[in-house]
Formats: C-alpha cells, structure tokens, sequence
C-alpha cells in the first residue's frame, strides 16, 4: 500500500542500500556521497524558465522524486512522490567584485557541497548564483544514492533541452524507467550468484586494508591528484592491449592490484571494482537514470614468475567469469566468505558513452562553457581512470587523514611506472616489473 502522496514503493539497488546505510549511521559531518556538479552559464538567462526546466526534468523520472526510509520491519525502500517542487535557490553576488566575489562563491560551493540531505525527502537541490550581467553559475546537487556518474549528462541533457525549447517535452525522447531494471534485478538467480562469488574468493586470507592499523573508518573528504598520462604513453598502452586481446580496464586493474600488493606485502589481494551494473540485455538500460552502479571485489594473486601480459591477461578471464553475477551485493558477498570489509581501495574505469555532440549543442544554445564535478567515495584509495580522445587520465584520492603527506604522490607514480612498463614489454615477469624506485627500496 502507498501512502497518499506516493505512487510507488520500490525496493533498492544493492548499492543504494549500502549509501542508505552509511548515511543513517554515520550522522554528523561530511556525508561524501554528495554529488556536486556547477556548470559556468555566460548568457542572459531566463531564471523562471531554467526552473520551469527543472520541475519538467523532476516530473519525466519518478525515480528522482524518491524518498528513502526504512519499514517497520527494517526492510529499506524508496517512496515515490506523486510530484515534487525542485529544491531551489537563487543568489546575486553580481555586486562584489575580484577576490571578494571569488571568495564568496568558493563559500557558497562549499556550503551547499557540505550539507548533508534529509533522504526521507527526495536528495537533489538546484541553485542558481547570479555573478554578472550575463554571467552565473548553476549548481546542481545530489546524493549519489539517487543517480550514478552515466545518468548526469543524460539528466543535464534533459534539462538544456528543456530550457531551450521552452519546457516543451515532446523535443526529448520517451523515458525508459528506472524501475524496470530493479524489476529485472529481482529476476537474477542469487543462488547461481553466491555459488560463483565463493569460488572466486575462496581462501583469500583475510582482507586486504591499506590504511593503517587502528585507523578510523568514519566519513572524511579525500584529498585528489589527477595525472594526464602522455600522448605517447597513452597511444602505446592502447595499441598494446589491443594487440594482444586485453582491455585497458584489464590492464589498470593489474597494475593496481600489484601496487596494493606492494604496499601491503601481499601476493593475494582483494580491491573493490564499480562497475556499471547497466546489463545488455535490458532494452534502453543505456537511457536509463539512475543509480546502477555496484562495488564489487577483484581478487588478483600475482604469480611473480608470469609475463606481465599473461597476468593481466588471467585477471580478465576470471572477472569475465563473473560478469552474470556482478548483480549481487557487496554485503551479500561479504557474508558468504565471513562478512567485515574485504578491502579499503577501490578502482572505477569510467567510459560513458555520451552524445557529445548532442550535449555541446544544447550546452552552447544555453551558453554553457564550462561543466566541474565534485564527488567522493568512503574508501581509503580509489584510482579512477577514463580516456578521454587519445590521452588517458588517472585520478588517485585518498584520505588525508589516514596516509601522510605525499604518500598519494607515490602510490601513483607507482602506478604510472607500472603502466609504462606494461607498455614498453608485457613480456617481462611480474616480478621484475619496477614497482619500487631505488629511494623507495633504501626506506
């Protein structure tokens, strides 16, 4: 039965139960599931129409007017509201001027990044700041529990679109629901599931946690560094793992698990993967909005004796084993090899499939020049690497309060060194691949 005000009651993914649950149990503070996207707008803007937009958004997804609460019996779900006004905010700061306005904005970012959403309201809010005669910044915010990384351009798409042609919504393509993919989530087989993620982890050892002995696991914003890997480093890591069959996620995924295993002294180690969770075989999954994406763990055993290439190549046919499986939750697979954490690092490999020349027209038309994205996760380590035309980039964050200072530096140049060597002879053994610089070996 919904209550009146609610169309629906859904169940959740399996990673929104995990957000659920870290943001009902860890209260105070930074909630780093906050998603934070501010696009530079340098036109004169129709406020009241870029709103009208926003409510069209709101009214074409039923999925972002969840509200997110726990039954009487604790089963988590997410009501959904029969309509929604946008949480909305206009601010003119158009008469400061230089560094005052630059602080001024800095703080108001700052401000609306930090505070924390009520999820039994539906986690998204929209501010508009007013900086000059034809310039404004428009933030859109958002708990991550609501939409992953691919639903945000196909939201602020929407949106655009929207605005540019005056709120009429017959210029934008039918919604696919996002309730259909938690209806075929419910059709998986979890007992094929569980069988498959036992055997992948069986006799692990224990889990593999970087941070140091005692540390805290409560909420802490990471600090970030982000490398552009070389024209020349990128085109030969490409071209390498072409030729022989490998995927350059494959080949990140080695080289971190190596350097996990480095800092650890480990030659089995378990890191977490987020992967898309959007599944081929549900029509128009691509389209959908969305949280989909799951964390689950990669167990690499790195057999020292073995070409470079060859353990990479071992690592892709295990995890393309469990590619039917990657449905299943990461706290269901905790309890099945003894629960507690299995690991503290994570590695995303990012590759939306964006229309971008859709997306730059709509964002010339409402004079969008500039787009930034502040988000974070609660793990120790977490690598990200996307490509982006020819040049690759890596992104390291890491917790500044748990590694000291510099450390995040030398866990990506490690990184770097083992990427180049993949690069340069993926026949060389592992381990005789240069993990550890001779500063690092003398320490």
């Amino acid at each position: 039965m919904t209550k009146p005000g609610f169309i629906d009651i859904w169940p959740l993914s399996p990673l929104q139960k995990g957000m659920l649950f870290h943001a009902l149990y860890e209260e105070q503070g930074a909630d780093v599931y906050v998603i934070q996207m501010a696009l530079d707008l340098r036109r004169a803007l129709d406020a009241p129409g870029l709103r009208r937009a926003v409510t069209g958004v709101l009214a074409r997804h039923d999925n972002l007017r969840a509200s997110f609460r726990n039954r009487n019996s604790g089963q988590p779900v997410q009501a959904i509201l029969r309509e929604a006004d946008p949480d909305w905010s206009e601010t003119d700061i158009s008469h400061l001027t230089g560094d005052e306005r630059a602080a001024e904005l800095a703080r108001l970012l700052e401000e609306d990044r930090s505070r924390r959403f009520d999820l039994t309201r539906p986690p998204l809010r929209f501010s508009l700041i007013r900086l000059g005669e034809e310039e404004y910044r428009f933030v859109f915010t958002a708990h991550h529990i609501l939409l992953d990384g691919w639903s945000m351009p196909l939201v602020l798409g929407e949106l655009m679109t929207l605005y540019n042609n005056g709120g009429d919504t017959s210029a934008l393509p039918p919604v696919v629901p996002y309730k259909g993919y938690l209806g075929w989530l419910a059709e998986q087989d979890r007992d094929e599931a569980e069988r498959a993620w036992k055997r992948a982890l069986a006799e692990t050892g224990g889990p593999t946690l970087i941070a140091p002995p005692g540390s805290t696991a409560g909420p802490a914003l990471p600090e970030t560094l982000i490398e552009q890997v070389s024209g020349e480093l990128s085109a030969a890591l490409v071209e390498r793992a072409r030729s022989l069959g490998l995927t350059l996620n494959s080949v990140v995924q080695t080289a971190w698990g190596m350097v996990l295993g480095g800092l650890t002294g480990r030659d089995d180690v378990v890191f977490g993967e987020t992967v898309s969770g959007r599944p081929p075989e549900l029509a128009g999954s691509e389209k959908m909005v969305g949280l989909f994406i799951n964390t689950l763990p990669v167990r690499l055993t790195i057999d020292r004796t073995l070409p470079f290439g060859d353990l990479v190549r071992r690592l892709q046919d295990q995890q393309a084993e469990l590619i039917a499986h990657k449905h299943l939750g990461l706290a269901e697979i905790q309890q099945l090899v003894g629960g507690g954490p299995l690991f503290d690092a994570i590695t995303i490999f990012a590759n939306y499939p964006i229309d971008t020349d859709a997306l730059q027209s709509s964002a010339d038309e409402i004079g969008a020049v500039a787009a930034t994205t502040v988000d974070a996760t609660h793990y120790a380590l977490n690598l990200e690497g996307t490509v982006r035309g020819d040049r690759m980039t890596v992104r390291l964050d890491h917790r500044p309060d748990l590694f000291p200072q510099g450390a995040g530096r030398e866990i990506l140049d490690r990184l770097l060194r083992l990427l180049a060597a993949f690069a340069e002879n993926p026949d060389r053994p592992a381990g005789a691949v240069p993990l550890f610089t001779a500063e690092d070996r003398e320490r």
